[in-house]
């Protein structure tokens, strides 16, 4: 089922949505075919306006890059109705996504934290110290959570540092990897393989499943690193021991 436009005002306009069904128990809805800040910013308010709908057997409203899937309790009795539905909200007033929270990460640039960083310097044409500068001096947009639980897809990353995942990836990436791939950056909240170019860590948590929010950062979330050196980064790592958590700025 598919309609053509949002009514909306300074969101992504003109939009193609398309609903398609994912297994018996959730729907997709597709609502565009590339990523941007402006796609993004609508995707978070059609969820918003479809969580304040609390549509009977709707048990979960995920928003990803270009789509949101609907999670249900049950199969629909009658799918048609529930998409039609859906399509009438999404074509509706435009609701406000919720209030903006920033945050903060503190990273430990480059040397045996960042590996890569010296590799992505000289491929984009600047000092190390410059890649920096420019990775941390700008405010990056959580798109979406996904890949990994409290994986983070933050953008965009400024155009001149702007380079694609390795031809190989690492088996094992540390917890706490700070990285960049195209026009994306991330901090890895757990070990495991990938392909981003590593360019810094951070002593922070950014996954515990032992709290009610296993996660600090959720999409709409708008995040800054700040560079600090390896004294303050063993500081951090060990009030990260004693139970220091990422918290919104004040």
């Amino acid at each position: 089922m598919t309609r053509r436009g949002l009514r909306a005002s300074g969101l992504e306009k003109n939009l193609r949505v398309q609903i398609r069904t994912l297994g018996d128990l959730a729907l997709t809805i597709d609502m565009a075919d590339a990523v941007s800040r402006s796609t993004s910013e609508t995707v978070l308010s059609s969820a918003t306006a479809l969580r304040n709908a609390a549509l009977p057997g709707v048990r979960e409203v995920v928003p990803a890059f270009c789509s949101i899937t609907v999670h249900l309790d049950a199969p629909p009795r009658d799918s048609a109705a529930l998409q039609a539905r859906i399509l009438a909200l999404l074509d509706g007033d435009v609701q406000e996504p919720p209030e903006r929270r920033r945050f903060t990460i503190p990273v430990l640039y480059g040397g045996a934290a960042g590996p890569d960083l010296d590799e992505l310097a000289d491929l984009c044409r600047l000092p190390a110290a410059e890649v920096v500068a420019r990775h941390g001096g700008r405010a990056y947009h959580v798109h979406m959570l996904g890949f990994l639980p409290g994986f983070a897809y933050l953008g965009e990353v400024e155009e001149a540092l702007r380079q694609p995942r390795l031809d190989r990836p690492r088996t094992r990436v540390s917890q706490g990897s700070v990285a960049v791939a195209d026009a994306m950056t991330a901090v890895y909240p757990s070990a495991s393989p990938g392909g981003w170019r590593l360019i810094g860590q951070t002593p922070v948590r950014m996954f515990d499943p032992e709290r009610a929010m296993p996660c600090p950062l959720a999409a709409g979330d708008v995040v800054t690193f700040s560079p600090i050196n390896s004294a303050r980064f063993a500081e951090l790592s060990a009030d990260v021991a004693d139970g220091y958590w990422l918290e919104p700025d004040a």
